[in-house]
């Protein structure tokens, strides 16, 4: 995930993904009802309900810790 932002004059949440080269939107509309979940001080979850009733999901995982190159 690239980040998050709210949109208040168009009222919704845009969520930036990138994967591989590419930049992908997933665009939430009218967001109603907003609710994060918290593993001692990091963020694991985020839940979203838009103006429809269809709940987003966005479950937050840490990335792949790799060795340093030599």
């Amino acid at each position: 995930m690239i980040g998050i932002t709210y949109d208040p004059n168009d009222d919704l949440f845009d969520v930036a993904l990138q994967r591989g080269d590419d930049i992908l939107d997933h665009l939430i509309y009218g967001p109603r009802k907003f609710a994060a979940d918290r593993e001692f001080a990091e963020l694991s979850a985020l839940e979203i309900i838009d103006k429809d009733g269809r709940q987003h999901l966005l479950r937050l995982r840490d990335t792949l810790a790799l060795p340093a190159p030599h």
